[in-house]
């Protein structure tokens, strides 16, 4: 599967411009290898795309109160990299897929969908602004692009889906209001008026393309 991906990331062009050194390091799951590599403009400064790929982590793996592998990966990341980075953070699609992570959950846990995805971005939210005390980093959040309507499910599984990724954007919209990390809104590019996916930026069924940065204004 992520061979296929990274053949489809790799057949479009790279948005390349001026010979910028500066930096802006993508923490995430595979969707951060969506950008790699690519040039984004911040506040009229161009930044040059490094990936750091954390491979199957969730948001559900930072609201944890024990320790994890994911945990560990990522803190080592956010450490290695110069202090006041800019850093762009990919985390949640996983957790609202309609085979696992918090559709699942709540099914099992016999809770509200919508009280599980706030326990969840909020213990997301929470770890990573404390890990960032001595850090000092200038985050910004992606949030979720709008979901493809897949053909192979159910009309009830894809609404589900729909309504968690939602949910789960506005959940870490109205967390992060008061704090200094930004939302950066992919979600409305990428979604129709039925909350699934335009098909404008999406690669496969899951991840998007680069091209999706030169529309947004950060």
């Amino acid at each position: 599967a992520y061979n296929g991906f990274l053949r489809l990331l790799l057949a479009i062009p790279k948005n390349r411009h001026q010979n910028n050194q500066s930096k802006a390091y993508h923490l995430g799951d595979s969707h951060c290898l969506s950008y790699a590599n690519n040039y984004i403009k911040i506040r009229d400064q161009e930044f040059l795309i490094s990936p750091k790929v954390i491979f199957g982590a969730k948001a559900f793996h930072f609201c944890k109160d024990s320790d994890n592998e994911f945990k560990a990966l990522t803190q080592h990341n956010l450490r290695s990299i110069p202090k006041g980075s800019v850093v762009f953070l990919s985390f949640g699609e996983i957790d609202c897929r309609h085979d696992e992570g918090i559709i699942i959950a709540a099914k099992k846990l016999e809770c509200h969908l919508e009280e599980l995805i706030k326990e969840t971005v909020a213990g997301f939210v929470t770890w990573f602004l404390k890990e960032n005390r001595n850090n000092n980093h200038d985050y910004y959040f992606f949030n979720l692009p709008a979901p493809v309507h897949n053909k192979d499910l159910s009309q009830q599984s894809n609404s589900e889906v729909a309504m968690t990724v939602k949910l789960f954007n506005q959940t870490l919209e109205s967390l992060l209001h008061t704090s200094s990390a930004t939302i950066i809104n992919i979600y409305n590019l990428t979604s129709n008026n039925r909350g699934f996916s335009n098909g404008a930026f999406h690669c496969d069924i899951t991840h998007l393309h680069g091209k999706i940065l030169d529309f947004l204004h950060i």
